[in-house]
């Protein structure tokens, strides 16, 4: 309801004052903004969205927002776009970009219903954080995982390797070993028959 105390003029200067801060918030924001209609068309971005995919505003303006969206994605922009519509919460869901020289840049996605002045929805607000380095990052430490994980494997081949050696030379050592203990007995046998003393004590 409005507040009948505040006259019509100064109300109007304060839905002025509003909007211009929305806009300025609008336009320096530090992620790029695009706004599109219900039907995924652009209506408007700010300079960040420019600086980022390298598309003018008059290169996507009017256009699908879609052609900032690689062709595998599409899917997932449509209904992105759907679940805003019906009110659903959309944040930070992971998609894609492409800017105009063909890199593809992940982003975090969050998509914001706009209503006009009876409520209804009349567009949508999507901000696109973003999030190259930290896909990097994680490159970075999978491959620095993968790295250890080969060298643990490398290391435990070796030591297997290692092992069976030993064990095989145990095996070699215990049966010449037990060779050399039969070769004792058989000479003292040998000694016995022909009258001398055994010249191997064997212990069992």
């Amino acid at each position: 309801m409005v507040n009948p105390a505040i006259p019509d003029e100064e109300m109007s200067n304060h839905v002025d004052e509003d909007l211009r801060r929305m806009s300025k918030v609008f336009r320096d924001a530090a992620d790029p903004i695009l706004i599109e209609d219900l039907d995924g068309i652009v209506i408007e971005m700010n300079g960040e969205a420019e600086a980022s995919y390298g598309w003018s505003r008059d290169e996507l303006m009017g256009k699908p927002i879609k052609t900032i969206v690689p062709p595998d994605r599409h899917g997932q922009a449509d209904d992105a776009l759907e679940r805003c519509k019906a009110g659903e919460d959309v944040r930070n869901i992971e998609g894609l970009r492409c800017s105009k020289a063909g890199r593809v840049i992940p982003v975090l996605l969050t998509l914001s219903l706009l209503r006009d002045e009876s409520g209804e929805p009349e567009a949508v607000a999507t901000i696109a954080k973003d999030v190259s380095e930290q896909k990097q990052a994680e490159e970075e430490l999978r491959d620095h995982q993968d790295h250890l994980e080969d060298m643990v494997k490398e290391r435990t081949a070796e030591l297997e390797k290692t092992m069976k050696q030993a064990q095989q030379f145990n095996k070699m050592a215990i049966d010449r070993e037990l060779r050399m203990i039969e070769l004792k007995k058989e000479i003292n046998e040998l000694l016995k028959k022909i009258g001398e003393e055994p010249k191997y004590a064997i212990f069992n």
